[in-house]
């Protein structure tokens, strides 16, 4: 359970970085010399200052260079470089000291005795799976470790106001009116528009988050002609002798838990992904499948051995399909498993193996909910996928090498929050539509390396991130990013509404997918996203308007899908125009940043 410092020897050369014994690393460089730079794994800057007890290490000069060494499970968890050449020997060694008691992130007696009172603790005792001081202490251990599993959670339809909102709603119940999400280190924003829509479905959304490819809507694990399968990151851990599972609150069968077990052109097509589940299960791709959708393996010819209950699953030998309902799971049934008692026991069943697992758990109705605007249910679908939550955080801060992701694969519903968010408020918060909106949604974070996400980045580069924890580097497909605008704000209103800049060609080898733009809205009133027209040499179009508002004062995102057949053609050379036609009449729109987010010609 604890961890110990081992000793190792100091190697009999420094060099500048040692990649090799440091992993992940980043440099801070000082402005006051003579500290030239000081070089430690990402992961720990944000911690807060926690004193070197117990800690062993060494101090070695080479070349008048002074490095401190601090070893940790037989690794190097600090270098620090200190320059000397205009400082007292004994001011390096006092600066060195002082630099590793202010950055040393897990002390690992109080990682030991918080970790054992974790362990300690039972889920019932804890009520609601939720964070306690102890838990919060050990998982400032979990970013020391390489990952040897990754659990990857989806909240289906969550968006920031979602999450905002359920928090008020349930501030009671939770630790110190807290989610358990926001008690993970790291967290960022995810742009979810698909290949060929400014709004994704879930099939395409859980898709991005599984392949690291774009696709079109109701796609499921295919390229948009549905001819070629991409590969999924559980696919990917089954291939690497990791065990699998998938849990989720609607048929097993359904878009999002499809994506990363099955291949179809159409996500209607569910008798197809029960079969080809079933036949991961029977070829050892997928170890453990739990949740609703028992009618897909009885009709249509899929026959199957299944459990039916959750003390079955829980002895039953793997691969277990668990299916507890017909369709969807009735979340409001305390006869049925709730999705936290599910996470748990599929924590209790992968972990057995030694060689780590991939797990990917869906809050699912949070998204049906939303769609009806049914605002008290869906909240408490995010309460749900909170508290299953709060299980992966204990099975991390008990497992350090655990990396878990918690995101969305799309907004549902537009939901709109009063400013600010009080008790007393809580009854303005309305929903503006009753379907999936491009709004970005976001990423929660903590294991090794994690620190990347705390960023605003495409749906991809989750899946492309989680590959790279499973060891693979050569893993789905980045968008080439061509910026048009950036730094020196331009601001629209009704009557200057037009900005054209000297932008050149855009990249021959690619072709442009998407507008990327970030706007602050500097007006007194809300408003509508404008309506935008881009114009590249002598072809112009006016794509899909993103069904936002922009606040006063809110900086927000925005993203204008150009569709296969309205691309400007990326040899087209000239300038780029830009013109916006807002909504609303007395507007004042602030662009920031415009960007062309590109695609290799014929993806």
């Amino acid at each position: 359970m604890g961890r110990s410092c081992n000793r190792f020897s100091a190697p009999s050369t420094f060099p500048l970085v040692n990649t090799t014994r440091l992993g992940r690393t980043k440099e801070r460089f000082l402005s006051s010399s003579p500290m030239k730079r000081i070089i430690i794994p990402p992961s720990h800057l944000h911690y807060s200052t926690i004193g070197l007890l117990g800690a062993r290490g060494y101090l070695y000069k080479n070349g008048g260079v002074f490095s401190f060494y601090l070893a940790k499970r037989k690794r190097v968890c600090y270098a620090i470089l200190i320059g000397g050449i205009r400082m007292k020997r004994l001011l390096s060694l006092l600066l060195c000291v002082a630099c590793l008691l202010s950055l040393c992130g897990c002390d690992t007696a109080r990682y030991e005795e918080a970790a054992t009172a974790v362990a300690q603790t039972t889920l019932t005792e804890q009520g609601t799976y939720g964070v306690t001081p102890e838990l919060l202490t050990a998982l400032k251990c979990a970013d020391y470790a390489p990952a040897k599993n990754v659990i990857f959670m989806i909240g289906d339809g969550m968006g920031f106001a979602a999450v905002e909102a359920a928090e008020m709603r349930y501030r009671d119940q939770l630790y110190q009116g807290k989610l358990n999400m926001h008690y993970l280190p790291h967290s960022g924003r995810s742009i979810t528009y698909s290949a060929d829509n400014a709004v994704t479905d879930s099939a395409a959304g859980g898709t991005a988050l599984a392949t690291g490819f774009k696709t079109s809507n109701s796609t499921v694990g295919m390229n948009v002609d549905d001819t070629a399968a991409y590969l999924t990151t559980l696919e990917l851990a089954a291939r690497k002798g990791k065990s699998t599972g998938v849990v989720v609150t609607k048929s097993v069968t359904d878009a999002t838990p499809a994506t990363f077990t099955a291949h179809v052109g159409k996500r209607t097509e569910q008798g197809r992904i029960g079969a080809q589940q079933v036949f991961a299960m029977q070829n050892g791709t997928l170890s453990l499948l739990l949740g609703g959708g028992l009618d897909y393996f009885t009709e249509g010819g899929v026959v199957t051995n299944h459990v039916t209950t959750l003390d079955e699953a829980k002895t039953a030998k793997l691969p277990v399909l668990g299916l507890f309902s017909g369709g969807a799971m009735n979340t409001a049934d305390s006869t049925q498993p709730t999705l936290a008692q599910m996470t748990q026991l599929a924590l209790d069943r992968l972990s057995s193996d030694k060689d780590g697992f991939f797990l990917m758990v869906e809050g699912s109705q949070i998204d049906t909910f939303a769609h009806s605007n049914k605002l008290e249910e869906s909240l408490r679908e995010v309460y749900a996928f909170d508290c299953a939550v709060g299980v992966a955080m204990r099975y991390v801060a008990l497992h350090p090498d655990t990396v878990l992701i918690v995101t969305a694969d799309h907004e549902t519903g537009g939901l709109t929050l009063p400013s600010p968010l009080t008790p007393d408020s809580f009854e303005q918060i309305r929903y503006t539509s009753g379907s999936h909106t491009g709004q970005p949604v976001p990423v929660f974070a903590i294991g090794y390396g994690t620190e990347a996400l705390a960023t605003t980045q495409q749906n991809t580069d989750l899946a492309i991130f989680t590959a790279s924890v499973l060891g693979e580097t050569s893993f789905g497909q980045r968008d080439t990013v061509y910026t048009v605008c950036e730094e020196s704000a331009v601001t629209f209103t009704a009557d200057n509404n037009s900005v054209t800049w000297k932008a050149g060609s855009l990249p021959k080898e690619t072709v442009p997918c998407a507008l990327y733009l970030q706007v602050t809205n500097t007006g007194s009133t809300a408003m509508k996203a404008p309506t935008v027209l881009v114009d590249v040499g002598d072809f112009g179009v006016l794509p899909d308007v993103p069904a936002v508002t922009l606040q006063p004062g809110q900086i927000t995102e925005l993203i204008y899908v150009l569709s296969a057949e309205h691309r400007p053609d990326a040899a087209a050379g000239g300038d780029v125009t830009l013109m916006l036609f807002p909504k609303d009449g007395e507007v004042s729109l602030q662009v920031h940043k415009a960007q062309y987010l590109c695609r290799p010609e014929g993806r």
